[in-house]
């Protein structure tokens, strides 16, 4: 298993559109999650979101992130998200702080 974490700035007044988004997930995301077995959990505290996501391989993830799908998902992200002067959406680094039970048993985040 392999796990990767991260953190995104929604733009302001973007939140709404952001969240709906994700719960109106596009039928083709989300067959695509599923192929590639990845499962995630994202929180949002004003204007971070952060992101923990989990799949069998580093293989999984790199099919996710690069197939077409998830190209045009990225693009329309962009408008709600901050992105650099290329317009790729800015991913930023997180730093395991503590983990405990399964979480330390796994080394998650290493």
């Amino acid at each position: 298993m392999v796990e990767r974490a991260f953190t995104l700035t929604v733009r302001k007044g973007c939140y709404e559109e952001y969240k709906r988004a994700h719960d109106e997930l596009w039928p083709e995301v989300s067959d695509l999650l599923n192929k590639c077995n990845l499962h995630m959990i994202i929180c949002y505290q004003e204007p971070i979101l952060f992101l923990y996501q989990v799949a069998p391989s580093q293989e999984y993830f790199d099919r996710y992130d690069n197939s077409e799908i998830n190209r045009r998902w990225n693009e329309y992200m962009a408008k709600l998200l901050e992105t650099d002067e290329q317009g790729n959406i800015i991913r930023g680094k997180v730093e395991e702080a503590f983990t405990w039970g399964i979480f330390k048993e796994k080394n998650l985040l290493k």
